[in-house]
């Protein structure tokens, strides 16, 4: 069984309102780790954050300064998604397409972000749970949120969270694959030289870093698949790492500010980090009542 990628057809353009950027230095190796060298269309988010051309939506002012007038920023969040090839592909990365998992594989990272801002690999070696083996190793995890030439393509994508009336703002993709024909290109399985699946580019990873304003009972849920990690002031909130079907998890962030470190009235950091490790599907759904304060993307160096 063997697998080819389809190049990219067209390059999607993910907008954003009332967002402004910073430059990333976010990498592992030497090069940019940009996916072709080309500049992204007016109005799109380049690999640095940064708004090129005009502005988004015409809620902000292209500027960073856009807002509602409330503390907030609306409910766009700007991340990074990297793509990968599957193991089986030529230079494919060996946690892609290789593992499985019928739950949530605790332990994959420690509970406190790194001082990069990044998840720390837990593990001495490979992981291996009660769903059988989930990673190789060390240097392999930190690639899955790194730049790094000749392993990954970075590509920034926005959640656009949709805000509703009672206080919820809500993201439900139930076919997430945010960097289609982007990247590497589309995954295509070939099974007795027959191609299985070449609708989606799989293999990809998400980091998002914003902030919020804590006010009181909020709550965060995930539902998706595969990795999910949310750290919150620095401390690992949900562990859903792993590869699993689709599973959920929610925090208050009442009943775990006094370990979190969370004081009324005080911003805080949000650190999420997703990772689509196998198909053939992909959901992603956030739930939140946090409000967010942050108007420009924020990209973590290394």
């Amino acid at each position: 069984m063997t697998a080819l990628r389809l190049a990219p057809i067209f390059a999607l353009v993910f907008c954003v309102s009332a967002c402004g950027g910073e430059g990333d230095e976010s990498k592992v190796g030497p090069g940019t780790g940009a996916s072709n060298g080309q500049q992204p269309p007016p109005g799109s988010i380049d690999l640095g954050g940064s708004i090129n051309g005009s502005a988004g939506n015409g809620s902000g002012n292209g500027t960073g300064t856009g807002g509602n007038g409330s503390g907030t920023c609306g409910a766009n969040l700007t991340g990074r998604v990297r793509d990968f090839k599957a193991k089986e592909e030529m230079g494919g990365h060996p946690d892609f397409e290789a593992f499985s998992g019928n739950d949530a594989s605790l332990g994959i990272v420690e509970d406190r972000l790194g001082a990069d801002q990044k998840p720390v690999y837990k593990p001495k070696g490979p992981m291996v749970s009660s769903f059988g083996q989930q990673t190789t190793s060390k240097e392999r995890f930190d690639q899955w949120y790194r730049d790094t030439d000749g392993v990954n393509q970075a590509v920034a994508f926005t959640v656009p969270l949709m805000e509703r009336a009672n206080g919820i703002a809500v993201y439900d993709n139930g076919a997430f694959f945010p960097i289609d024909d982007q990247g590497f290109g589309n995954y295509v399985k070939m099974v007795d030289g027959r191609p299985v699946d070449q609708r989606h580019n799989f293999s990809f990873t998400f980091e998002l870093h914003t902030e919020f304003a804590y006010k009181g009972k909020e709550i965060f849920t995930f539902t998706g698949d595969d990795d999910l990690w949310v750290f919150i002031n620095g401390h690992l909130g949900i562990d859903l790492g792993g590869l699993h079907p689709e599973k959920s998890k929610s925090i208050s962030l009442d009943e775990v500010a006094e370990e979190f470190g969370l004081e009324l009235g005080k911003t805080y950091t949000l650190d999420l980090f997703h990772a689509e490790r196998h198909t053939s599907a992909s959901h992603f759904r956030v739930e939140t009542s946090i409000q967010f304060t942050n108007c420009n993307p924020i990209i973590i160096p290394r």
